[in-house]
């Protein structure tokens, strides 16, 4: 039996406005999706330490949850309804697609006010923003185990590789979903457009060979072919 918790923590909130402030991104302008009446505010959350975010943004978020209170609790409440409903399922279905067991039993979704959802595999988490359709949350929560899944059985498989490689290769790695766990999503899972062709090479190979080490193998080449 696998099971989840869904709650707000404040300051896995704070860390990921704050991390986002002082990470690039390898893919995409990370400015696109974010309301520009919020701009002054991260400027001040560049090149800070951690503990300074909390000082700086903590009654800007106390201020947001009490605005966003009912919502907040909306959302738990029809996340949780719908994770009662896919979520065993989904997590079996990831076990079949991966050919390992789930590397936990225990999963916990945090919401957050920011407009990014980062996991953490050292700490067994993910965060999804609390104004998303709620029907997005379990397409997320697989395309965050996935990841966590390669991250547990198959990373000495890219040790020779650039860590940006590597994030290249799980990205798009998740076109499986489409496929695999098509029932669970709400639309087809693309993420970043300069993974394309790579997402549609590894499909082709996963409809012959459903052997999931084989697979990420055959995307390491192709990424290193094409590099």
């Amino acid at each position: 039996m696998f099971t989840y918790s869904i709650k707000l923590d404040k300051k896995k909130d704070i860390k990921n406005w704050r991390d986002w402030c002082n990470r690039i991104s390898y893919w995409f302008d990370r400015t696109k999706n974010i309301n520009p009446e919020y701009f002054d505010l991260i400027q001040k959350l560049k090149n800070i330490t951690l503990e300074e975010s909390y000082y700086i943004m903590d009654d800007f978020i106390d201020k947001l949850y009490n605005e966003k209170k009912k919502e907040i609790e909306l959302t738990i409440e029809y996340a949780n309804l719908h994770f009662q409903k896919w979520f065993q399922k989904a997590c079996e279905c990831m076990e079949k697609i991966t050919g390992n067991p789930l590397y936990r039993n225990d999963f916990t979704i945090y919401l957050t006010s920011f407009p990014r959802w980062p996991y953490n595999y050292e700490e067994w988490y993910l965060l999804i923003p609390f104004f998303w359709d709620v029907h997005k949350y379990i397409w997320i929560f697989l395309h965050e185990l996935q990841h966590f899944q390669i991250h547990a059985y198959y990373s000495d498989i890219f040790a020779d590789i650039s860590n940006k490689q590597f994030h290249d290769i799980k990205e798009a790695m998740t076109v499986i979903l489409n496929v695999e766990c098509s029932e669970f999503l709400i639309k087809d899972d693309k993420w970043y457009p300069n993974h394309q062709k790579l997402r549609e090479n590894i499909l082709k190979y996963r409809l012959k060979n459903h052997n999931f080490e084989k697979t990420l193998k055959f995307a390491k080449k192709q990424l290193i072919k094409n590099a």
